[in-house]
């Protein structure tokens, strides 16, 4: 019998990793390799699928059935899967099922208590398992998927993250490891998230919404659910993610944590990378749907009224440049300054890759002529999708 080969890490006892995916066949296999492609890894992977209806869900089992070959590091990834009997499992109704429960072997060393990095308390070259649940909750939105996920783990430190990202190699290690450092004292611990821009309009884009890790204070620091862990007894105690909500439930999640007294902790060492929107209409939905979800989630409301305010002044300063005087239109340039501060910050570490010095200072000036346009059309994007959320919201209390 030819020998197996198995991925060596250092397999963290008591950490589940969650996730919920819905159509994403296109990324799904590059999610699932650079997640194993970690030095650490959690000893419990549960993943729920909302209904996809590609083939997200074939790839998926494919790939923990070994059907299809992807070398890790240099080694092959082997599973099987257990015929159990899965009446212990959390359905929270009829369309929801396990449709897939694998234990990975690994060669590994298996962290019970410390993961200091300086610490020898691991156990060499002992085989562990890791136990993979799948489940299909038909039509369940990501905050449903995300519940469902966790009612079915059995640690008490859940890390979690969304398909169509890419995890730097110790993303795991990182997310978890203040838990064990200062098991009593951390609840919540958020990351960083590095985007992944290829075009022009990806890179404009990452330059005007995300934000380095210089420009982050921790006391105000909102983790997305692409990046971020907690304990079980936190997730219990405010009820979850808010399942009412279909676009901003992450952010809610961190409001109600905030309100029921958890503190959140930033690592900018847990990074994982995000793929920025490809093109224009992609990029008006992403910002209609956050801002939709903060009208529902009653989220932000002075920030969105500052914007509301912004769009009123500018008017204001047309019109009375048009009727009035036209020297009044000066009245943009500090305004404009102020709009394009934070992304202008960003052009170094956005444009600087480029070695050809000339294609670098022009991509920058062109960068700068089109970033107030990009922000006008998020912000369009934005008031929009508050309004609409209003009008949802006032609809659904009467």
């Amino acid at each position: 019998m030819e020998q197996q080969k198995y991925i060596k890490h250092k397999i963290l006892d008591g950490v589940s990793f969650i996730s919920t995916v819905f159509n994403e066949e296109k990324s799904i296999l590059n999610f699932l390799k650079s997640f194993f492609e970690q030095s650490y890894l959690p000893k419990e992977i549960i993943i729920v699928d909302g209904g996809s209806t590609d083939n997200t869900v074939n790839e998926i089992i494919y790939f923990f059935e070994g059907k299809i070959k992807i070398s890790l590091n240099n080694e092959d990834l082997f599973s099987k899967k257990l015929l159990v009997n899965t009446s212990h499992h959390s359905y929270p109704d009829s369309k929801t099922s396990l449709i897939g429960l694998y234990s990975i072997k690994v060669n590994s060393e298996i962290s019970h208590r410390s993961i200091d990095s300086d610490s020898n308390n691991f156990n060499n070259n002992i085989f562990g398992n890791i136990l993979v649940k799948l489940f299909k909750s038909e039509g369940a939105k990501i905050s449903k998927g995300r519940n469902i996920a966790i009612m079915n783990t059995s640690n008490e430190i859940i890390c979690v993250s969304d398909a169509g990202c890419i995890f730097d190699k110790n993303w795991i290690y990182e997310i978890s490891k203040y838990y064990f450092l200062d098991y009593d004292h951390i609840d919540v611990v958020g990351g960083f998230s590095k985007p992944i821009a290829i075009g022009f309009l990806e890179k404009l884009l990452s330059m005007c919404i995300m934000p380095e890790v210089k420009e982050i204070k921790e006391e105000k620091f909102m983790p997305s659910s692409r990046n971020i862990s907690f304990k079980k007894k936190a997730w219990q105690r405010v009820k979850g993610y808010p399942e009412n909500m279909d676009y901003g439930e992450d952010m809610k999640f961190n409001f109600n944590l905030k309100l029921h007294g958890f503190k959140i902790k930033f690592n900018p060492d847990a990074i994982v990378y995000w793929r920025m929107r490809e093109n224009l209409v992609q990029i008006f939905k992403q910002f209609f749907r956050y801002a939709k979800g903060d009208a529902i989630g009653e989220m932000y409301f002075y920030r969105h009224l500052i914007r509301f305010a912004s769009f009123f002044i500018s008017i204001v300063i047309l019109l009375s440049a048009i009727f009035f005087n036209a020297w009044l239109s000066l009245l943009y340039v500090p305004l404009l300054v102020g709009y394009i501060y934070k992304p202008i910050l960003r052009l170094k570490s956005n444009w600087d890759h480029i070695k050809s010095p000339v294609k670098r200072v022009s991509f920058k000036i062109l960068s700068v002529i089109l970033c107030p346009f990009l922000l006008l059309y998020i912000d369009v994007a934005k008031v929009s999708g508050y309004l609409y959320g209003m009008v949802r919201k006032r609809k659904t209390i009467f």
